[in-house]
């Protein structure tokens, strides 16, 4: 039987806990083949992090190249360097209307350049967004897109919803527990549908860098083994939960550590 083919468009990470590294590794770990298109080199220390965008030629001769290759079952578009990057991989994406598409909207915002960070912006409201399966934001990248502040829990449902009304595509909203509610949650909504989701706290300590690359690439999986989307999620939260339970810490200069997506083999 021949694996499933994926396609990750993502930046590197290079402690591994998120980026290409984690997409890679969770498509492998769930027994697909993960293809890779590079947009950017991220090196990430202890109070800050380097972005080394690829050039947008880069980027295009990878997604050239994939292009060509037949039976892709899904994507997942992560960290997108700028608006270029973002209007070569809409066209891409344009390319292929059948496919399950999950976008994690790792935006990258420049100190200073509002009139740049307010165009990108447009461009994932207009262009990216209404052309996916979902989309998989924390909190703040929710605020960004929707263009409004999400303080509490009822913000961020009205948030939510508001984008989806204009934008088109299922939401599933990582909230954790920035709420300081009694459970960490995810809240999804679809056109038909509005859930939301209670977990256990884990216990300390919880390496948990990469969590939501992670969760977003097992939810790719499951799209393209035709689940629909709820049901995608609710797998794919538990396989990115094993993930976190099973976190590598990095040592002391890091003081944390990233997911490991083979933490669900151990259940």
């Amino acid at each position: 039987m021949t694996s499933a083919k994926l396609l990750t468009i993502a930046g590197s990470d290079s402690l591994a806990g998120g980026g290409l590294q984690s997409d890679l590794a969770t498509f492998s770990e769930l027994n697909v083949f993960g293809l890779a298109a590079v947009t950017a080199v991220v090196s990430i220390g202890k109070d800050e992090v380097q972005t080394d965008a690829l050039p947008v030629e880069f980027l295009k001769h990878q997604l050239a190249s994939i292009g060509h290759v037949e039976d892709l079952a899904a994507i997942k578009v992560g960290f997108l360097a700028d608006l270029e990057q973002a209007e070569v991989v809409a066209e891409f994406l344009q390319a292929h209307p059948n496919l399950p598409i999950v976008l994690d909207p790792v935006l990258s915002l420049k100190e200073g350049s509002l009139a740049e960070n307010e165009r990108l912006l447009d461009f994932y409201r207009q262009h990216l967004l209404p052309g996916v399966t979902v989309i998989t934001p924390n909190v703040g990248e929710l605020a960004l897109l929707a263009n409004q502040a999400v303080g509490d829990y009822g913000q961020a449902q009205r948030a939510a919803k508001q984008l989806m009304a204009t934008a088109g595509p299922a939401i599933w909203l990582t909230i954790g527990e920035r709420f300081k509610r009694a459970f960490p949650e995810d809240l999804f909504l679809s056109e038909s549908s509005t859930v939301a989701f209670g977990q256990d706290k884990l216990s300390e300590p919880i390496y948990n860098n990469g969590a939501g690359c992670t969760f977003s690439a097992a939810l790719a999986v499951n799209l393209a083994k035709g689940m629909p989307v709820l049901k995608a999620g609710i797998i794919a939260q538990d396989f990115v939960h094993a993930a976190i339970r099973k976190g590598v810490p990095l040592g002391a200069y890091y003081a944390g550590g990233s997911v490991w997506p083979a933490g669900h083999r151990f259940n």
